[in-house]
C-alpha cells in the first residue's frame, strides 16, 4: 500500500506506468493546491507530475524525480515508450512531455498566456493550429506518433520529433474529423 501522503502526492488526476524504468515506476499527476477559474489570479499553476519508483520484494517505494507549476487545467498523461520515454500531459491548452531529464510544451491555441504563469516556457503553437484539448484523448500509434481525439470529432496526428530521449518538438495536423462522442 502506497502512502502518498508521504510523498506529497494529494489530489490526483491521473496515473501511469512508465517505460523503460528497471523496477516498476508510477507517474501521478496530482493537485498540491486545488484551484478554479476565479481563483487564476493567486494560482494558476497548481498541478505537479511525481515518478514513484516501486520496489515489490521490499515493500518500499520512493519518488525519484517530479515537476511542480503545471497549468491549473492539466487532466491526463499517456505513457511513451523507449526511447523518449517519460509521458504527455495533456492540457486545455498546451501538450507537454515531461521526462526525468528535461521538459518541453507547446502551446496549442493562443489562450495558453491566461492560464499558465511563468514557470514554464512554452512554445507558441503552430500557425495551422488552434485547438482545445478539453476533453481530447490520446493514444499512441508508435514511439513517433500519437493519435488525438478532440471532443468536437476532430482528430489529429502529433508527430514527436526528439533528439536522443529528449523532445524537441511537436508536429500536429489534422487527419479527419469523426462522430462526437455522447
Amino acid at each position: 500500500v502506497l502512502d502518498l501522503r508521504k510523498l506529497g502526492v494529494r489530489n490526483v488526476k491521473d496515473m501511469v506506468f512508465l517505460d523503460g524504468y528497471f523496477e516498476p515506476t508510477v507517474l501521478f499527476l496530482h493537485e498540491r493546491e486545488p484551484t478554479w477559474a476565479g481563483q487564476l489570479a493567486q494560482l494558476r499553476d497548481s498541478f505537479s507530475v511525481t515518478a514513484v519508483s516501486l520496489n515489490l520484494p521490499q515493500q518500499q517505494y520512493q519518488t525519484i524525480w517530479s515537476l511542480d507549476d503545471l497549468p491549473y487545467n492539466a487532466h491526463s498523461l499517456l505513457p511513451m515508450p523507449h526511447p523518449v520515454e517519460g509521458a504527455l500531459v495533456l492540457c486545455s491548452n498546451t501538450l507537454i512531455h515531461v521526462s526525468q531529464s528535461a521538459y518541453y510544451a507547446m502551446a496549442t491555441n493562443d489562450f495558453v498566456e491566461l492560464d499558465s504563469g511563468d514557470a514554464l516556457d512554452v512554445a507558441p503553437p503552430p500557425s495551422r493550429v488552434c485547438v482545445t484539448l478539453d476533453g481530447a484523448h490520446a493514444a499512441l500509434l508508435t514511439e513517433k506518433r500519437v493519435l488525438l481525439s478532440l471532443r468536437e470529432g476532430d482528430v489529429y496526428l502529433v508527430d514527436v520529433h526528439f533528439d536522443g530521449r529528449q523532445v524537441r518538438r511537436f508536429d500536429m495536423n489534422k487527419i479527419g474529423a469523426s462522430v462526437r462522442c455522447a
